[in-house]
């Protein structure tokens, strides 16, 4: 009946099912599984078999009645919350005054060390001891000294964590590894020893020692945590002695006063936030073989003075080195290839910037409010310079952009008032909204940006915009986003227009597109235009707008200068015209655009029918000219007495 309580595979205690309040494990069990007596209420003393080797996480958690363990002299490995939510635990970890009077200044169980009195000023901790467990030493607030044997393999989480007096350390080299924050917030830590040998630092281990000011990594540590030093405030320099592959995430955030890491070959990956507000970190040189740099890596590291990009470098994630301001002068690998978002944001000492052949696109704001940057000549394979990648950088004078470039971002150069040239290659396909926003500089007296006859943008606040006649041709986006323009006037001398010219201008009432030979203004070109009353692109047929709403627009347009549009695209807004009717006309009376009904009074389109609900319509919008226009208006109807009952 006993062994039916327990369920036992090679020696492994996977769980006990009986109700006992004292209890015996048989002999032959070696290792205790995790949970294996959770929230076991009625047990009040165990007693562990010589056999027993390893206690698993939590493998006692909340029997809140277990007041005594017994035995287990050949334990060895005792992990985290294996006993909490216990009485046991409870009596060991509050002040001395639950301890026995036999039990010496430590509790152990085989050869760990579970628990330290709190008390303790000094600790010597036994030769032979094998492990420190998870919160041995934790909280005790008053201990200014530890020696730690040479016989301890393990030293587990939290086990010197705000032991606040302690002021120095040395972990021996038989020390393989230090557990999930072991000396978190051990604030009068100020020098530490560590010994060659040891293989693993997990997360955290020496995070918030404030009055940490140097550490030596060993050659042996394999692997090196997160958060590992992370709020050493007064941390000034570190060194590596050997190849760690991976410094991870914040394992040096918000040490203020690091300046120098000295890092050694072997190093692959820098980890998010890895190196974050190091506000006066000087120096360090990344080895060759870095591959990848994660996202804020060095992020607002104000006074970073030198920077060299390893050529083994492969990716850069977003915002890697955003706010460095110190270093002045920058090459980006071409093996990179692409520039994530906001990677030199705000490096605002950059003076001399080198994008080498292989770099083919720069991410949004990779470089905006980089000011010292003179002069760029983009490399023959860049394609694409996202949104804003170099917005504020008000100190450019001239940008080359090679063939081969076709997509310039939304406020792409916005801001850089003193660039007087930019070379535009035939290749540019695509120019986002305000990609030259307050570039004065670049424009002429009239605040107009020409080159070559295309129009590219006007950086001067106009509520009216007429293109002069040297204009042959539109940039995509040339209008975009500018929240000013009420009448656009395109001249009939214009040839071509990219796409999307007029897209978000949300102000925008009228657009007058005179050319007959611009067809296409690309998917959607007036997106955004919640104002919008006319369109006239005598070129374009109403099928090829894809909002319905902007297609009445464009009938509207048709309808002030229906004469300018080639017969062919007129004899498509005339059967447009022939099955939307009602709603034209509604919509020119809800508008009050006596101008739009030129075509549909002058070419006699209205019926006689349809007179009676007009005007009965306008008369109910108070629309008093169209009711005067629709009165004047005489045809065949005439004899019809419907007149007779409006009067002006």
């Amino acid at each position: 009946m006993e062994a039916e309580r327990f369920e036992i595979d090679n020696g492994i205690l996977i769980r006990y099912t009986g109700e006992d309040s004292a209890l015996v494990l048989p002999e032959g069990v070696t290792e205790i599984a995790f949970r294996a007596f959770h929230n076991c209420r009625m047990l009040r003393e165990v007693r562990l078999p010589e056999s027993l080797v390893c206690i698993r996480q939590e493998a006692f958690h909340l029997c809140s009645a277990l007041e005594e363990v017994f035995g287990g002299e050949h334990v060895t490995r005792i992990e985290r919350d294996a006993f909490t939510g216990t009485p046991w635990q409870r009596r060991y970890a509050g002040n001395e005054t639950g301890w026995k009077e036999d039990e010496g200044e430590f509790k152990m169980i085989g050869n760990v060390l579970v628990r330290a009195k709190r008390n303790l000023r000094q600790a010597v901790i036994p030769e032979g001891t094998g492990m420190i467990a998870a919160d041995a030493f934790a909280d005790c607030t008053l201990m200014e000294r530890v020696e730690i044997p040479s016989s301890v393999t393990y030293i587990g989480w939290r086990a010197f964590t705000e032991c606040m007096c302690l002021t120095h350390i040395r972990i021996p080299g038989t020390c393989r590894r230090i557990g999930w924050h072991a000396f978190e917030k051990c604030n009068r830590l100020k020098s530490i020893d560590l010994e060659e040998g040891i293989e693993i630092m997990e997360n955290g281990v020496f995070s918030s020692c404030r009055s940490l000011q140097q550490v030596r990594i060993p050659a042996s540590v394999k692997r090196f945590g997160g958060w590992m030093f992370f709020s050493c405030v007064n941390l000034e320099e570190v060194w590596f002695d050997g190849p760690v592959k991976e410094l991870p995430e914040r394992c040096f955030s918000s040490c203020f006063k690091l300046q120098y890491v000295h890092l050694a070959k072997g190093l692959e990956r820098i980890g998010v936030e890895a190196f974050y507000e190091c506000t006066v970190l000087q120096e360090v040189i990344l080895p060759e073989g870095v591959k990848h740099i994660e996202r804020l890596a060095f992020g607002r590291d104000r006074y970073f003075e030198t920077l060299v990009l390893p050529e083994s470098l492969e990716s850069l994630d977003e915002s890697v080195f955003h706010g460095c301001a110190g270093f002045t002068e920058l090459t980006l690998p071409g093996h990179l290839q692409e520039l994530p978002a906001s990677t030199f944001h705000g490096c605002a000492g950059i003076e001399k910037l080198t994008i080498r052949e292989g770099v083919r696109k720069l991410g949004a704001h990779g470089f905006a409010g980089c000011r010292r940057i003179r002069e760029l000549d983009m490399p023959c394979s860049m394609e694409e310079v996202g949104d804003g990648a170099f917005e504020g950088c008000s100190g450019l004078t001239r940008v080359s952009l090679k063939e081969g470039i076709r997509r310039l971002g939304h406020a792409a150069f916005a801001g850089c008032t003193r660039m007087e040239r930019i070379d535009l290659p035939d290749s540019l396909e695509q120019i986002g909204d305000l990609c030259f926003d307050h570039c004065f500089a670049l424009a002429d007296q009239d605040g107009m940006i020409l080159q070559d006859g295309a129009f590219y943008a006007c950086v001067e606040k106009k509520s009216e915009l007429t293109l002069p006649e040297g204009c042959r041709r539109i940039a995509s986006g040339a209008f975009a986003g500018n929240a000013n323009y009420r009448r656009i006037v395109v001249p009939q001398a214009v040839e071509a227009a990219g796409d999307g010219p007029f897209r978000r201008c949300e102000h925008l009432e009228e657009a007058l597109v005179l050319s007959p030979q611009i067809r296409d203004l690309g998917e959607d070109p007036f997106d955004g235009c919640r104002r919008l009353q006319t369109i006239t692109v005598c070129g374009m047929e109403p099928e090829k707008f894809q909002d319905a709403s902007v297609r009445i627009c464009a009938a509207l347009g048709f309808g002030e200068h229906y004469e300018r549009y080639p017969e062919k695209v007129a004899a498509s807004y005339r059967r447009f015209a022939g099955k939307h009717l009602e709603e034209i006309l509604r919509a020119a009376i809800d508008r009050q655009l006596t101008r739009a009904l030129r075509y549909f009074t002058e070419q006699r389109v209205i019926g006689a029918r349809q007179l009676p609900g007009l005007l009965e319509y306008a008369q109910k919008k108070r629309a008093m000219e169209i009711v005067a226009q629709l009165l004047d208006y005489r045809s065949e109807w005439e004899e019809i007495d419907v007149f007779d009952q409006y009067i002006l």
